[in-house]
């Protein structure tokens, strides 16, 4: 392999771990220097190291640094399916409430539907909670 060709491999390295590192934390409303501070945290990095992933000025990204990049984007994102799944667990549980207080028995047959539906998503252990 050409030297050129090394180069330019280690650049897009270093690029993607820096698309990757601003994936791990919405900026909000937060300062540049903020933002890296807090994704340099969440990582478990050194400031200065995610400063220069960011900007893609780092030489090189080890194979174990882009693990954590990984791993942290999955754990972003279950985070986000947690708080979405617990958000539909509280709306299914003041529907079935507002529907109870309308005319439980007449309700109970959606009421139970509701309940059959949350269960084959796969939460048996949250299903008794509705």
């Amino acid at each position: 392999m050409s030297e050129n060709q090394s180069e330019f491999h280690e650049m897009s390295d270093v690029g993607l771990a820096a698309d990757l590192l601003r994936q791990i934390e919405p900026r909000r409303h937060m300062s540049v220097k903020e933002w890296i501070n807090t994704t340099a945290r969440r990582l478990g990095w050194q400031y200065s190291r995610t400063k220069a992933v960011w900007y893609e000025d780092a030489r090189r990204i080890d194979a174990r640094e882009m693990d954590a990049l990984r791993a942290a984007i999955r754990a972003r994102e279950t985070r986000i399916l947690a708080h979405d799944y617990r958000e539909q667990a509280e709306r299914i549980a003041r529907l079935k409430a507002a529907l109870a207080v309308v005319d439980e028995e007449f309700h109970s047959e959606q009421i139970a539907g509701m309940e059959r539906q949350f269960r084959r998503r796969g939460d048996v252990d949250r299903a008794g909670d509705l």
